[in-house]
């Protein structure tokens, strides 16, 4: 019996010498990287991989690498509204909705 204990310990022992050390890798994205904003309100991530950000000032897409910034664009009806974003949705056909203050918006990734 006391070979029995033994040979357990021995064996929890072994297994947790055995295991590899958990490595953690965070990424910052803020506005030195590119963001409108560092107040985020809403973060989804769409079919093609793309993280979408919504803050205080409007949209953010990043890709991974870099940030792109989606603007009110005064006179151009198919532009984001302006103000902040509360909420986003992927739909199960793949479109992405934006709840904005203002209204709501899909995105046309055509």
């Amino acid at each position: 019996m006391r070979a029995y204990y033994l040979y357990l310990l021995f064996a929890i022992l072994s297994v947790r010498t055995w295991a590899q050390p958990v490595s953690y890798n965070f990424q910052r994205v803020g506005v030195t990287q590119g963001l409108s904003s560092n107040l985020t309100t809403a973060i989804c991530q769409d079919k093609y991989g793309y993280m979408w950000i919504g803050n205080s000032l409007g949209v953010d897409r990043y890709n991974g690498y870099e940030v792109k910034a989606f603007e009110k664009i005064r006179g151009d009806s198919g532009a984001i509204y302006s103000g902040g974003t509360s909420t986003f949705l992927c739909d199960t056909e793949g479109r992405l909705w934006m709840g904005m203050i203002n209204g709501m918006v899909e995105y046309d990734y055509e």
